[in-house]
């Protein structure tokens, strides 16, 4: 399982196994969060069951704390109806609301099954969670150890080696996981104490899966040499994320310094005079709080090589999965890849109701004001909304000069890929106004005249 970034969460860590209890599990939630909607992510699977049954037991104790449950049918295994229909006897018998929900997954040829399921389970998860609700997933001490080893191979950093937090943001509420501290043995005593009965996924035992050759192969002999091998490596993760908590912070500082807030970008010339390290570890941290995978170690490096030390009049660009970044004057930028645009369309507008502009360029809705904006005496034109063409021109209000929309645009320090998609309003065959940026002049509402405030939603900005 890829890691996930965490806050940090400290939980007094298990030296034993045998202390696990509905009594400890309700002490850790208690040390996670004062909320007391719970929703456990329930396979069907030993850990997951255990997880479930200590949870109603809390809940008989405590009438305030309610608990659900979702099951993810995956459609995987040829078994996978008969675990979700387990499953939601299981939930009968225990009182429990039970969800199930059935994914269609999609896995195109080079993906990683597991890399989907896992991405698609947990979209379902925040659909299906209602406000102020948590998720609690059944990870264990055993899961932490083998999601280390697995990240370690794969040559991650510290973020990677951070492996699974035991809470961090997610949905409506958090992703909680009471049980990180406990290993597998611990909730197997309890499920055969408690006459549990739980699906064994025969995938499991399959060998060509990295987790369960580490699982299998690589834990048992581990452990034969170094019987605390999971505590040990529980702690080494609980140092990375404190080391991936304190690279945040640096980036954190950093961006105040080279971010651009207004145009959404970096600033080169700052950039440029940090360390290579800082460099690398703001651009991640950028990525990132834009909503977006942090780049592998390849695209940073692609990115310093030929974007931030390109020449100062090149404008070069890198695309990598649906997103690319591009160097304008001393401006880095980062986007979802530009869809197709016709720049030759002609949108007819009647002003009055709010038009969608086409290849995901947003929407614009004109308010009736007073004093500024478009002139409301148009004389019947009819208003369209078109596309820059080449030669166009404006006097902007406030100018006593016409210019060309090309040297207006160069005076805005608009990047060229946008230029031909500022929306530009027309009276019949008249440019008479560059959305989000000027009125021209002749066209310019007067003092105390009736005009159109044209306001511009971005796609991002309608989200």
């Amino acid at each position: 399982m890829n890691a996930i970034n965490a806050g940090s969460v400290t939980v007094k860590r298990n030296t034993t196994h045998d202390m696990f209890n509905p009594t400890q599990l309700s002490k850790i939630l208690g040390t996670l969060t004062e909320q007391l909607n719970f929703c456990v992510a329930y396979s069907g699977g030993l850990d997951s069951h255990v997880l479930l049954h200590a949870m109603c037991a809390i809940a008989s104790e405590h009438p305030a704390i309610n608990v659900r449950a979702i099951h993810i049918n995956h459609g995987l295994n040829p078994n996978a109806d008969a675990w979700a229909q387990h499953c939601c006897r299981v939930c009968e018998n225990l009182g429990v609301e039970f969800i199930a929900c059935a994914l269609n997954l999609a896995v195109k040829p080079g993906d990683s099954v597991e890399a989907v399921a896992r991405t698609a389970r947990y979209e379902c998860f925040a659909n299906l969670l209602q406000p102020g609700e948590n998720l609690i997933t059944a990870h264990t001490q055993n899961d932490q150890a083998e999601t280390l080893l697995l990240q370690l191979l794969r040559g991650s950093g510290v973020k990677g080696l951070a492996a699974m937090p035991i809470k961090k943001t997610f949905a409506h509420g958090y992703l909680l996981r009471p049980v990180l501290t406990f290993t597998r043995e611990a909730l197997q005593e309890y499920a055969n104490a408690h006459a549990l009965q739980w699906i064994e996924d025969d995938s499991n035992l399959a060998l060509r899966f990295d987790r369960n050759y580490i699982r299998h192969e690589i834990m048992p002999t581990l452990r034969t040499r170094w019987p605390q091998a999971l505590t040990t490596l529980s702690r080494a993760a609980e140092h990375c994320a404190e080391s991936a908590a304190l690279l945040d912070q640096l980036a954190d500082m950093d961006l105040k310094w080279v971010s651009d807030e207004f145009n959404k970008a970096l600033l080169i010339s700052a950039l440029t005079q940090l360390s290579a390290q800082r460099q690398r570890n703001v651009l991640r941290r950028w990525i990132v709080l834009q909503g977006h995978q942090a780049p592998n170690a390849k695209h940073v490096q692609q990115i310093l090589a030929t974007i931030l030390y390109a020449s100062a009049d090149a404008q070069p660009q890198l695309r990598w999965d649906n997103l690319e970044m591009r160097r304008y004057q001393d401006r880095l930028y980062l986007m979802a890849l530009l869809p197709r645009h016709d720049a030759t369309q002609i949108i007819p507008w009647d002003l009055t109701t709010p038009l969608t502009l086409p290849s995901s360029l947003g929407k614009l809705t004109a308010q009736t004001v007073t004093n500024y904006g478009i002139s409301a005496a148009l004389n019947g034109a009819n208003i369209t909304v078109r596309f820059r063409q080449g030669g166009e021109r404006c006097r902007p209000v406030g100018r006593k000069e016409t210019h060309a929309l090309k040297k207006l645009f160069q005076d805005w320090e608009i990047p060229p890929w946008q230029r031909d998609r500022v929306p530009l309003i027309y009276a019949d065959d008249t440019l008479i106004a560059v959305v989000g940026y000027c009125v021209c002049a002749n066209y310019a509402a007067q003092q105390n005249q009736k005009g159109y405030d044209i306001v511009y939603s971005t796609v991002n900005e309608l989200r």
